[in-house]
């Protein structure tokens, strides 16, 4: 059985009606969609990731980290740690927009995102909520979206790519 598209030309020689709709805009779309992007995919989750967790950092930086020192200290762990939040969702998700220390980066999200699911989440990991999405449905996309980003490494969109191979 034969594979492909349809043939230009009937048996007869004459245009069929593929060939007569197929036009730049048929080659185009084939040659934009047909084609994997695994290069392009990796820009977007990058941005995505990091134009997401942004937000996050920011709203930390200007009302304090209180709140996370109050959590680290109920579990017994120094509360300087919490800090390494406004790293975790601040720098990081800088660099990973940037694509700069593309892998260091999305490491750092995703142990930001273990800590925030280890100190707020812990006690609905097995929850629903009403809608029915995991109680920590936010939290761990974003673990597991920088997970994929620091197996992928940076793509060749990354800012670190193109100015001297910064690859961490």
């Amino acid at each position: 059985m034969r594979q492909g598209p349809p043939p230009l030309c009937n048996t007869l020689g004459s245009p069929t009606a593929a060939s007569v709709h197929r036009g730049a805009a048929a080659v185009n779309f084939r040659s934009m969609f047909g084609t994997p992007r695994p290069q392009l995919a990796s820009l977007i989750l990058r941005l995505t990731v990091g134009g997401l967790m942004l937000p996050h950092g920011l709203s930390k930086l200007t009302k304090g980290v209180a709140g996370i020192q109050s959590q680290l200290s109920s579990v017994g762990l120094p509360e300087f740690i919490a800090y390494g939040a406004l790293v975790g969702e601040i720098l990081a998700p800088l660099g990973l927009i940037l694509g700069v220390f593309t892998r260091l980066s999305a490491a750092t999200v995703a142990f930001t995102m273990t800590m925030a699911i280890f100190l707020v989440h812990r006690q609905e990991i097995f929850s629903l909520r009403p809608t029915g999405a995991l109680a920590i449905e936010l939290p761990l996309l974003f673990l597991l979206a920088s997970v994929v980003i620091f197996l992928n490494g940076p793509d060749r969109y990354a800012l670190g790519h193109r100015i001297g191979r910064i690859r961490a």
